[in-house]
């Protein structure tokens, strides 16, 4: 009954999973993010990717233009550096493409809601957890900042 059991709990993962990686794709089409440019970017996704393009140059942490808090090409602590690595593993491999790394970010977006999933079941009931799972499928934060 248990073994019955857990391979349903897998499937419903797998289903919520697909789910929330077709939803996050869907916004991504519908924002016309699927294109390799920068739509209504911020300042700070043009420093991510500045210093992430250095980084896979081999130049280091740092900016090619001055910016408000460092100067051009002197080591800079101006963003955590874990999302620039990010960045310049994918440009090193397949140059700059912002699709890749938007589907990338789609693909653990989803992750999030088997995390959600996971940690609810362990807190609550199997249940409950479905009912987390599924919010954060669709919730439009984590849908959006992919």
């Amino acid at each position: 009954m248990k073994a019955r059991n857990h391979n349903v709990k897998k499937s419903w993962h797998i289903v919520f999973f697909i789910l929330a990686l077709l939803v996050r794709i869907a916004f991504l089409a519908f924002d016309h993010s699927l294109d390799d440019q920068l739509l209504d970017s911020m300042e700070d996704q043009y420093i991510y990717i500045d210093l992430a393009k250095n980084l896979a140059a081999g130049n280091g942490f740092v900016v090619s233009q001055p910016t408000w808090v460092a100067n051009a090409y002197h080591p800079t602590s101006i963003m955590p550096p874990l999302y620039p690595l990010f960045l310049a593993t994918i440009f090193k491999i397949f140059g700059v493409n912002l699709v890749l790394v938007r589907l990338l970010q789609a693909v653990f977006s989803a992750f999030i809601v088997n995390l959600m999933i996971l940690i609810g079941e362990r807190l609550f009931r199997w249940e409950t957890a479905l009912l987390a799972g599924g919010l954060a499928a669709f919730y439009p934060a984590l849908v959006m900042y992919v």
